[in-house]
């Protein structure tokens, strides 16, 4: 089976151009608003199933669970996006 082709090189004066479109700002955007929004859905299920049914069950456990993991993953993922802006207060304590 043949390798395939090498990339193509990109020009500098489009490296130039694609270093100026950073989009940083619009994916934390939408990563904060996704989790605020999950927040408000679990709040509400959980008020709804403890305070008005009275009754949980195991889908709502899983529900918290997927929360949490997802919570850790953005959290993660902000902090990596936090320390590509700001390089020189990495490893500061």
């Amino acid at each position: 089976m043949p390798s395939p082709p090498p990339p193509p090189q990109l020009s500098p004066e489009m490296l130039a151009f694609l270093a100026t479109q950073d989009r940083g700002p619009q994916l934390a955007g939408v990563m904060i608003t996704g989790l605020v929004l999950s927040l408000i859905v679990i709040t509400a299920r959980f008020y709804t199933r403890l305070v008005i049914v009275r009754v949980t069950g195991v889908d709502d456990w899983f529900a918290l669970i997927s929360f949490v993991r997802l919570s850790s993953l953005l959290t993660h993922q902000f902090q990596s996006f936090l320390d590509l802006l700001h390089p020189e207060v990495q490893g500061k304590d």
